[in-house]
């Protein structure tokens, strides 16, 4: 018998070591070279005006890394969570080596799975576009460009001979004093904006609009103007990865692991923006959120596309059964409301039933791994009821036509093909009660 051979996945190797300069000793590099040499000048949006920033060249090992980057934010929550961190770890750790080179490997890795393969371009060309230098502030700390600072860490450090004009690299400097507020905008004017239906990672970006609201405390209005996008879609945004973290935690039992749904843009973002559609009630949207949650959690396990069966669970008209039918299934009652609750919130006759959906009875509904086919079986029940009400409809409707007949007359030239249309629809009504109706 042939041995069996195990080969096993090498860890990714990357190049380039971060060693931090010394915040003084960066903020002196960029002075003395503004003093001695500017390349040009460079326009960049900057509260509300365009300011030309002075661009120089600065040594490869002088900026540093924007901690609180965007794009990585999926990235670094992971990271903190799996090494028990505390949240503010990168945050905190601005000066700190460790931290920057875990996350150097995470810019490494976002430049060589873009669209544009940021690494490749760089790589391929051996050079800077002279349009787009790193923006940098007087302090060293990157404000955009921080993939391609990576990527040119790592290719020179590779082969410093071949990629020498890596060495040093063109930065815009932005001189005057920006909080974390005006940062952000900034950073969102550059490349939101420009990239929101891009390259910018849906959950990255979604996770940046929290952030933003929570931590930084911009308004719903201002995040969307720096992004350039309406309000509505922006605190879309925000309860989506609400929703999203929630289910992580409660539902795949893996708090923070976002990539257990980087593929499930879809289904987040439709059952989001079902939930938001004018008209729909509490104890609709609640079933809408919950409905996306299972989906998710039992994503690629159906025989059919995940999509068409969130939209069979979440359709207006069909909710009522969906609930029904979980309902019935895991032999749900209502909760009997006390004469306290309504007292506690005066909205609650409106919550607890609407057009027949009980809240009570949609909060009780489980959110189970590996049940796709009782979700089959719900969309498939949904379907029934559908033709049913339907066939209902059409045998009422043709009832009355055929009532309505009792009252008309009939010219002589017309008398035949009426005598056998109605012959038709005799055998043909046979033939619907024999067969399905009995």
């Amino acid at each position: 018998m042939s041995e069996t051979k195990i080969v096993l996945k090498q860890p990714k190797k990357y190049h380039y070591k971060v060693e931090v300069f010394d915040k003084q000793k960066r903020r002196r590099i960029i002075k003395d070279n503004i003093n001695k040499k500017v390349l040009r000048k460079h326009p960049v949006p900057i509260k509300g005006k365009t300011v030309d920033c002075k661009v120089v060249l600065l040594p490869i090992g002088a900026p540093i890394y924007h901690l609180n980057n965007g794009r990585t934010r999926a990235e670094q929550s992971f990271y903190i969570n799996e090494q028990n961190h505390k949240d503010n770890w990168f945050r905190d750790g601005l000066e700190n080596n460790k931290q920057h080179n875990v996350q150097h490997r995470f810019l490494v890795d976002l430049a060589k799975v873009s669209k544009s393969n940021i690494f490749n371009e760089l790589k391929t060309k051996g050079e800077f576009r002279e349009d787009s230098p790193l923006l940098v502030d007087s302090n060293g700390i990157v404000i955009n460009g921080n993939r391609r600072l990576a990527s040119v860490r790592e290719i020179y450090t590779e082969n410093p001979k071949k990629y020498e004009k890596f060495k040093h690299i063109p930065c815009a400097i932005v001189e005057q004093y920006l909080n974390d507020q005006q940062i952000k905008q900034v950073e969102n004017n550059i490349q939101v904006k420009r990239e929101f239906k891009q390259e910018y990672d849906w959950i990255s970006l979604a996770l940046e609009i929290k952030k933003e609201k929570e931590e930084l405390g911009i308004p719903f209005k201002q995040i969307a103007a720096d992004m350039g996008r309406p309000e509505q879609s922006v605190k879309n945004w925000y309860e989506l990865i609400t929703l999203v973290e929630k289910s992580l935690k409660e539902d795949f039992k893996d708090e923070k692991n976002y990539s257990l749904v980087k593929n499930q843009e879809q289904i987040w973002k439709d059952t989001i923006d079902r939930a938001n559609k004018a008209g729909v009630k509490p104890a609709e949207k609640d079933w809408i959120l919950k409905s996306g949650r299972m989906v998710a959690l039992n994503s690629g396990n159906f025989n059919t596309r995940d999509y068409s069966v969130l939209s069979a669970l979440q359709k207006k008209s069909a909710i009522s059964d969906a609930v029904e039918f979980f309902k019935k299934h895991h032999h749900i009652k209502n909760k009997e409301k006390k004469e306290t609750d309504s007292l506690k919130d005066p909205l609650s006759d409106l919550k607890d039933s609407i057009k027949g959906i009980d809240i009570t009875v949609v909060d009780q509904i489980p959110i189970k791994k590996k049940n796709e086919d009782i979700i089959s079986k719900a969309v498939e029940y949904i379907a029934t009821k559908k033709d049913f009400s339907a066939a209902k409809k059409y045998a009422s409707d043709a009832l009355g036509k055929i009532e309505a007949m009792n009252f008309m007359k009939y010219p002589e030239k017309d008398r035949k093909e009426i005598k056998k249309t109605l012959e038709k629809i005799v055998t043909k009504s046979e033939k619907i009660i024999n067969s399905k109706l009995k």
